[in-house]
């Protein structure tokens, strides 16, 4: 829980403060670190099949495939980009609220199409988190064009970094329900 609170802080406090991005950046890095491995290593023991080397490698195909996405300008983020990510991330995260309200009051709520359900809420997530690194590449692409402060550069690094970690999660969520499920 501590790891939990360190890690949200970290984020919220390196986005408010640029200068100070640095420290909150190894804060971060520490506390993510305690996480991951624990989830990890629970998927890992829950799950077997070397689920967290197929999330790794998942994960940097995906950001790799994102990257190309950006580079061959398939996709461009501009500020409509930008407005319709947050919304698509507000919105799911608000669902997710829901959803896991009405499932505490009726436990047996996704009992028909829970695969469905759990699949499709972990697809989305995955569609959010990479769509969410073009924003990113766009935000580092555009520093470097404008010739940005080195403290600035934290920050575009600490916002790739949380996007990976964040695809990682989701991706592993996903393998998790195909595993569960499938």
């Amino acid at each position: 829980m501590g790891a939990f609170v360190v890690t949200v802080a970290s984020i919220i406090l390196a986005k408010r403060l640029p200068l100070l991005s640095p420290l909150f950046s190894v804060l971060f890095s520490l506390s993510i670190g305690a996480l991951l491995a624990a989830v990890s290593l629970l998927s890992e023991r829950m799950y077997g099949n070397n689920i967290v080397g197929l999330a790794v490698i998942a994960t940097a195909s995906v950001a790799l495939a994102i990257l190309f996405v950006y580079r061959s300008k398939t996709l461009t983020v501009g500020p409509t980009y930008r407005r319709i990510l947050v919304l698509s991330l507000l919105a799911y995260v608000l669902v997710l609220i829901k959803l896991s309200v009405v499932r505490a009051v009726y436990p047996d709520f996704f009992s028909g199409f829970a695969f469905e359900a759990y699949f499709g809420f972990a697809a989305i997530g995955v569609v959010i988190a990479s769509l969410f690194l073009l924003m990113d590449y766009d935000d580092i692409y555009e520093g470097v064009n404008q010739g940005i402060r080195k403290r600035f550069e934290w920050l575009l690094a600490f916002s790739l970094v949380l996007g990976m970690l964040w695809l990682y999660i989701k991706i592993l969520l996903l393998l998790r329900v195909l595993l569960r499920f499938g």
